[in-house]
């Protein structure tokens, strides 16, 4: 009896090991970030994503595509949402339809888990054509939050993002798409530029198709060019703002001077002069070498000085003793002359 329990026992913990093996090496390489029973999915990894070597995203990796991981995570996993975190990596989303049959980040279909975030990268440059499109149509997703070095925003990026959406394009944008918006009945789109702006470089056709309302700020923007130096972030605000000082930047052999606007030789006045319309500042250097050779110069001078200064005290000191020795030497002379004619004079009696 006792063997035939110790038998039933390890083959109960045999089945348990290959039951947790089998899961491990099926469901876990989907389903790892995962969390079950109506749980959160999060796609974060650049494993969960199509990326190339240029940092373009294509859409999401297959075993999470619209044909296979929702279905899955809906009958099987009842997962009620998910989150997805762009990798670090990524510097553009690409958009329009890809290999799985749907748009990069498409939500259309009415069953499908919501997507409950979306956090880009801050080093994302461009929102492709259609990135976007039907992102939230199933969900209550809104807000959508743009990284302020996003410089390009395409074609119908995002068409029939949902029923509403509240979005600001930052000041860095210098070209949204026809139709970025087309479809969306309600919200607010928000540009940080000046109306003239978006009318000079923006598609004419921008907002076609959008019944919300639209808002220009006017923003104005330095940037900081650090000649090859520290990237310094640049600074936003309403014309007359004062830009606030940044902390130094640090360049290989080079010192740091001051920041300047227009003239190399003016440093700019942080504390007064006002910022009217964009502008660039430009950061001055002085090459480490060319400093040191002033603090050489200076040191040389300093030496030289002193030991100018310790040859004259030598020489005054110099003066008093050849003085001396001389004026015994003529001495002496006058006393030997003297014997001599004495001498000499008591020969010739």
């Amino acid at each position: 009896m006792q063997r035939k329990s110790i038998f039933t026992i390890l083959g109960v913990m045999l089945a348990v090991v290959v039951t947790s093996l089998a899961l491990v090496f099926t469901v876990g390489p989907k389903l790892d970030a995962a969390v079950i029973n109506y749980g959160q999915l999060v796609l974060e990894d650049e494993d969960d994503f199509v990326i190339d070597e240029n940092g373009v995203l294509y859409g999401i990796a297959s075993h999470y595509s619209c044909s296979s991981m929702w279905y899955d995570v809906n009958t099987y996993m009842n997962f009620s949402d998910v989150r997805i975190k762009i990798p670090d990596c990524v510097k553009k989303i690409e958009g329009g339809e890809k290999q799985y049959g749907t748009f990069t980040f498409n939500n259309y279909i009415q069953d499908q888990p919501r997507i409950s975030e979306l956090i880009l990268p801050d080093g994302l440059e461009e929102i492709g054509d259609g990135a976007f499109r039907y992102f939230a149509w199933n969900t209550n997703y809104e807000n959508f939050n743009v990284p302020e070095g996003v410089q390009r925003i395409g074609n119908s990026a995002f068409a029939s993002y949902g029923q509403s959406i509240n979005i600001t394009i930052p000041i860095n944008v210098s070209y949204v798409g026809c139709d970025a918006f087309n479809g969306i009945r309600y919200g607010n789109v928000v540009c940080e530029c000046s109306e003239e702006f978006a009318n000079n470089n923006w598609d004419a056709d921008w907002k076609r198709g959008f019944y919300g309302a639209v808002q220009f700020l006017d923003l104005k923007k330095v940037t900081f060019n650090s000649m090859g130096g520290d990237v310094i972030p640049m600074q936003k605000g309403s014309a007359g703002f004062l830009v606030s000082e940044p902390i130094n930047p640090t360049r290989e052999n080079y010192v740091f001077q001051y920041w300047y606007a227009s003239d190399e030789n003016t440093p700019f006045d942080f504390e007064n002069e006002q910022v009217i319309d964009n502008m660039t500042l430009t950061a001055k250097w002085e090459p480490v070498a060319t400093q040191n050779n002033e603090n050489q110069n200076q040191e040389n001078n300093q030496n030289n000085e002193t030991a100018n200064n310790e040859v004259a005290s030598a020489e005054k000191k110099f003066n008093p003793l050849m003085a001396w020795i001389g004026g015994g030497i003529a001495a002496g002379l006058s006393v030997i002359c003297g014997a001599a004619i004495v001498v000499a004079k008591k020969r010739r009696k």
